[in-house]
């Protein structure tokens, strides 16, 4: 897990992990990415852009839910 300030080593799954960040605005765009979508600086159909340039790509399956969060947080 990567946050502003450190990086952090789990053994949850993201299936675990999801339902402890509920309330904020974080969002699966991947199997293998759960996003703080206030933390999004750019957005395309494949990719979300964070602040530090990482491009995090967006699972085809879903792009629907990545777009809906968008409308609903912007």
């Amino acid at each position: 897990m990567v946050t502003v300030k450190r990086e952090y080593i789990f053994y949850d799954t993201l299936k675990e992990i999801l339902p402890r960040v509920e309330g904020g605005h974080f969002i699966r765009v991947h199997k293998g990415f759960i996003v703080n979508y206030d933390h999004v600086v750019a957005y395309n159909s494949k990719y979300l852009e964070l602040p530090n340039h990482i491009n995090i790509p967006i699972g085809f399956s879903k792009q629907v839910e990545v777009k809906q969060a968008k409308t609903k947080w912007e």
